[in-house]
């Protein structure tokens, strides 16, 4: 849903629920730390066509905190600053924060959400402090923004009040239900790791290791980052390099031969990859690295 201001600073105006904040009121809810602004309730709008060159142009950005659950349909959400678009289903949720340059929408399905926009002093805390992350999560199919807006919808200071504590309370929940997922996957990246390490000369792609591990290729990146310290391709590339290597210092097997071992139809290929991840020719290699397991560098 569009609740944006353009990046030329002219506001877009919607078909947009305006929270019933009576202004006697701001000045109590800011106190409390957060304030609501708009809402969206089982909103449907159609699909947005979807042209990856075409998102750079189209990126718009919220005056405010905006945080939607994905009720129905398929989306895609597009972060000008990543310049990758990450694709999510039904359940998912984001949050986007104030003056993030973005754009998210339906793909083949219309984009049925629950949103809900805020400020405040409690809000900016929270981001702050790595409460409030803006990653794709998973609400699943219960509405959980629904109890927040019908908070909304009475208008009352204590109903709004209310409101204030509900979304808190979801908003660490959906933190803590994002920790506890990412224990669970260290044993499972630690799995990952010992079966690419045990098959070095597959070819494994970013894309095969995020589904190994049921989870986005921005996951996986900021999960190697966090583990290793790397991305996932360096990763993979030191691990085809250091194979490689190894055949070459340990054995008298033909560069060809040695090729096939690697899983390259294309021996000019794994020439060509060699040379790129090592600075040498593998007979250069060979030649200043007899009978050693270490690659260069």
């Amino acid at each position: 849903m569009d609740f944006s201001t353009s990046l030329h600073g002219k506001k877009k105006l919607s078909a947009l629920s305006y929270v019933p904040v009576p202004s006697v009121f701001r000045d109590a809810l800011m106190k409390s730390g957060i304030l609501f602004h708009v809402y969206y309730e089982n909103i449907s709008t159609p699909n947005r066509r979807f042209k990856k060159s075409e998102m750079p142009g189209r990126v718009r950005t919220f005056p405010y905190f905006c945080i939607f659950h994905l009720l129905k349909g398929d989306a895609f959400f597009y972060d000008a600053a990543a310049g990758e678009p990450r694709f999510f289903k039904e359940g998912c949720g984001m949050l986007v924060p104030p003056g993030m340059k973005q754009i998210y929408g339906g793909v083949g399905k219309p984009f049925v959400e629950d949103s809900v926009c805020f400020s405040g002093p409690l809000a900016d805390l929270m981001l702050r402090n790595g409460l409030l992350r803006t990653e794709i999560f998973y609400m699943g199919g219960e509405r959980r923004l629904l109890p927040v807006i019908r908070a909304i919808q009475k208008g009352t200071l204590p109903a709004l009040l209310e409101a204030s504590a509900m979304l808190v309370q979801l908003l660490l929940r959906i933190n803590q239900e994002r920790g506890e997922k990412e224990t669970e996957r260290k044993p499972r990246i630690a799995n990952l790791l010992a079966h690419l390490n045990e098959h070095p000369e597959h070819p494994w792609s970013v894309e095969e290791m995020a589904e190994y591990l049921n989870i986005s290729t921005n996951s996986l990146r900021k999960l190697f980052q966090d583990h290793q310290g790397m991305s996932p391709k360096h990763y993979l590339d030191q691990l085809w390099v250091r194979h490689a290597a190894e055949l070459l210092c340990m054995t008298n097997a033909s560069v060809l031969e040695i090729a096939r071992q690697m899983k390259c139809a294309d021996p000019y290929y794994f020439f060509r990859r060699f040379r790129k991840l090592t600075g040498m020719s593998p007979a250069q290699y060979r030649k200043q690295f007899p009978k050693r397991c270490e690659p260069a560098g």
